[in-house]
C-alpha cells in the first residue's frame, strides 16, 4: 500500500513518549505478507516507511477480532530501534513501547 494511514494509534508518539497515545500513523508505503483462515488473520514481514519512521513486524487478527503482534520501529532522527507490542482489538487497538 502506498500513503495510507493507520487510525487509532501515533507510532511515533508512542516511541517518542514512550508510552501508549491514541491518534494517527501516517505512511508512505507499507509491505508485507498476509494470510486468512478460520481462525484469523496474520500479518508478516510487515515493513512500514515514511519521512519520520521504518518499522517492521507481524501480528495476528483473531476471530474474535483480538490483535496480538509486535513492531520495531526507528524514528529517522534517532536512528534507533525501539520494540512495541500490539494488542486489544481492531476496534480499541493497544500500541505499548513495554516500559
Amino acid at each position: 500500500m502506498s500513503k495510507g494511514v493507520v487510525n487509532n494509534m501515533d507510532v511515533v508518539e508512542t516511541v517518542r513518549q514512550r508510552s501508549r497515545q491514541t491518534g494517527r500513523t501516517h505512511f508512505d508505503e507499507m509491505t508485507g505478507s498476509f494470510q486468512s483462515n478460520v481462525r484469523g488473520q496474520r500479518f508478516q514481514q510487515l515493513q512500514i516507511t515514511s519521512v519520520i519512521l521504518d518499522g517492521n513486524g507481524a501480528f495476528e487478527v483473531g476471530a474474535n477480532s483480538q490483535l496480538s503482534g509486535h513492531l520495531a520501529v526507528t524514528l529517522k532522527a534517532r536512528d534507533v530501534s525501539f520494540p512495541l507490542t500490539l494488542s486489544g482489538t481492531l476496534s480499541d487497538p493497544k500500541l505499548d513501547s513495554g516500559r
